[in-house]
């Protein structure tokens, strides 16, 4: 275990630690959307702070030639800057009494404030990844320049979801941008989606589904009524990963123990026009 998470100098047992981990793995696992549709470029290392992005332009074409020497044919950036590796974290306590318990009685160690942090944690990384961060100059799938907008109004009307969501595939497929499809809606818009279609006696979401090979997902991150439909792949945008989700320990104060779930990410937007927004004031 990497020494800067300070674990062997903890009170904790490698059995206690083992518990600690898997609360809050099962937990972020639970709760992470959007690592669910970005492909994760890394572990980097935890000491890496920045990591290059490119950004590409939209898709061309291949070239069909007698002899390869078309000159005009190269992929290649436009655009290379540098995103810093953000660190997500929230820390959490144990007291000294509920650990020293757990021992003398033989009961499993309650690992709820170690769940608790790694949902926190795994909201932060989303909104990082959905909105960006002002302070940071990161923007996020849902507000990159370049993306293409759809307004919605009447999501709510049956059947108006699945023609927003085949418009917004439409959009994309026109500009190159090709399956799998994936798409991703705020609570509100993703609750319309569990009724049932039309004169069907299937839900819209499973209809939805069949259009988005990439899958259907809600994110409470998003703001209400907003939703994204994105052409997956590494080529379009991943997510750079230093230090993978752990739990360090912080320190030993009035007996009681504090440590913090923390990860170093960075979302890489390599080619815009792959994510489509929809939104009610989308343009």
């Amino acid at each position: 275990m990497a020494d800067f998470l300070m674990r062997e100098g903890s009170p904790l047992t490698e059995a206690e630690w083992a518990k600690i981990d898997e609360a809050v793995v099962n937990a972020a696992r639970h709760h992470l959307v959007g690592r669910r549709v970005l492909h994760i470029y890394g572990p980097l290392g935890p000491g890496l702070e920045v990591v290059h992005t490119d950004v590409y332009a939209p898709p061309g074409k291949g070239a069909v030639d007698p002899d390869g020497e078309t000159e005009d044919n190269v992929v290649e950036f436009s655009e290379r800057s540098y995103t810093p590796l953000a660190m997500v974290h929230k820390d959490f306590r144990i007291a000294w009494r509920d650990l020293e318990m757990s021992r003398q009685i033989d009961l499993p160690l309650d690992t709820a404030p170690a769940s608790t942090a790694a949902v926190l944690a795994a909201r932060a990384e989303d909104d990082l990844i959905f909105h960006g961060n002002k302070e940071l100059g990161i923007s996020g799938l849902a507000n990159v320049p370049g993306s293409c907008k759809i307004a919605i109004s009447n999501w709510g009307t049956s059947g108006a979801p699945l023609d927003y969501l085949t418009a917004a595939v439409g959009k994309l497929s026109a500009s190159g941008f090709t399956q799998p499809y994936a798409a991703i809606l705020s609570s509100s818009l993703h609750t319309m989606l569990l009724r049932v279609y039309k004169d069907t006696d299937s839900l819209e979401i499973a209809h939805a589904k069949e259009i988005m090979g990439g899958g259907v997902f809600e994110s409470p991150v998003l703001s209400d009524g907003q939703a994204l439909v994105l052409s997956l792949g590494p080529q379009n945008f991943d997510l750079a990963v230093g230090q993978d989700l752990n739990t360090a320990y912080l320190e030993s104060k009035n007996l009681n123990h504090y440590l913090r779930v923390l990860e170093t990410v960075a979302l890489r937007i390599k080619r815009p026009g792959a994510i489509c927004v929809l939104g009610k004031s989308a343009k």
